[in-house]
């Protein structure tokens, strides 16, 4: 009996003793309150819990991977064979680089989506196709964020070490003209025909050369991480910060010293900024006080000016419709009816965030954006 206690207790320790040891990321306390978040970090914690409860109750999405993840040291990287000589996306000392398993299963899931207009070749068949013709693949942004969020990755955002040229040339060689959307200037090369039917949508290729300047070439922090494909299959946190706040759900811009000069620098557009709200339907929420203000701020000047962006983005983002001249949003039936959902994810953000300028400035602009299609039926 004594025996049966002791191998009991010892086992209770053991399993206590490695529950210590599984790498955990650093959650997030804000330095002020702000859009809902507490300050204490017990109720921190408890919103993580209740959020996870949310999740798996509602069978939404997979297990988040962050708890799943190990930091790697960067001498554990090499390009493959034949590219020693190429530049490595985890040089710069704000680069951390991790390894999930969970991540890699679901990027190997995107893998094996086909896509649309390739006659069934998947993202894999793609990506394979661009490596053996000399050319580094990552996925990008959201297909790796969205699983620290506990969402399955849905379409493939790729970025290449080869220029857009040779990409396009690659692409019209091996899928033909009506598969290839891409002119000089373009900063994005599209593959794939949404007129036809895949598992994923038309696939964005860009050159790397957006990842690989200073912090304010970068998107937000937690879109900021790639998936390397080319042998190492690790994820590479390009701000330093993307995972920690993908886990805590949390909008940083990137920035070396946080200084409102350095934001500036990172706006370089207003459709860029606007991406803010795409992640705060997401239910992120800004790093702090500042950072919410600045958005606010910057939208509503950016608006004042010249609104067509923002009728854009809402069109494509809280719509799912195609815009159109003269302040028209395209839908078919089906896309419609996605735009109701997605309006109710988006709208309550911009009222919470705008306030009295979204009844003066905003919803005016969009009044005419939203989908009135009725039922064919």
């Amino acid at each position: 009996y004594h025996k049966m206690r002791l191998l009991c207790s010892l086992t209770v320790l053991a399993l206590l003793v490695a529950a210590e040891a599984v790498p955990k990321v650093k959650r997030l306390t804000p330095s002020r309150t702000f859009i809902n978040i507490p300050l204490d970090p017990v109720e921190v914690d408890q919103m993580w819990e209740r959020q996870e409860r949310e999740r798996r109750a509602s069978g939404g999405g997979q297990e988040r991977a962050c708890y799943r993840i190990r930091e790697l040291k960067k001498s554990q990287l090499k390009n493959p064979p034949g590219f020693e000589d190429e530049i490595v996306l985890w040089e710069p000392d704000r680069v951390k680089v991790y390894r999930s398993r969970l991540v890699t299963k679901g990027i190997n899931e995107l893998l094996a989506l086909s896509v649309p207009g390739l006659d069934g070749d998947t993202v894999d068949d793609v990506l394979q196709t661009f490596r053996d013709n000399g050319c580094l693949t990552y996925i990008l942004g959201g297909a790796v964020r969205d699983q620290f969020i506990g969402r399955k990755p849905h379409d493939a955002d790729v970025d290449l070490s080869c220029w857009y040229d040779k990409a396009y040339n690659i692409c019209l060689s091996t899928w033909g003209e009506s598969n290839c959307n891409w002119q000089p200037g373009w900063y994005t090369l599209g593959l794939g025909n949404d007129d036809y039917v895949g598992t994923t949508n038309k696939m964005d290729l860009s050159n790397w050369f957006i990842i690989l300047g200073e912090p304010d070439t970068l998107e937000f922090t937690a879109n900021s991480m790639a998936y390397d494909l080319n042998g190492n299959r690790a994820i590479i946190d390009l701000s330093g910060t993307g995972v920690e706040d993908a886990c805590n759900m949390v909008i940083r811009i990137p920035s070396d010293d946080g200084s409102l000069e350095s934001w500036e620098a990172w706006d370089k557009s207003d459709w860029k900024l606007y991406r803010y709200w795409k992640l705060r339907s997401k239910n992120f929420v800004a790093a702090d006080q500042a950072t919410s203000d600045f958005f606010v701020r910057r939208a509503i000047e950016y608006a004042t000016e010249d609104s067509t962006n923002f009728s854009k983005f809402y069109c494509k983002k809280a719509q799912y419709g195609s815009y159109k001249p003269e302040n028209k949003c395209e839908f078919t039936y089906e896309n419609c009816c996605d735009a109701v959902e997605a309006a109710h994810k988006y709208d309550p953000k911009f009222i919470e965030d705008f306030g009295d300028h979204w009844k003066t400035l905003f919803e005016p602009v969009i009044a005419d954006l939203v989908c009135k299609h009725e039922d064919p039926e």
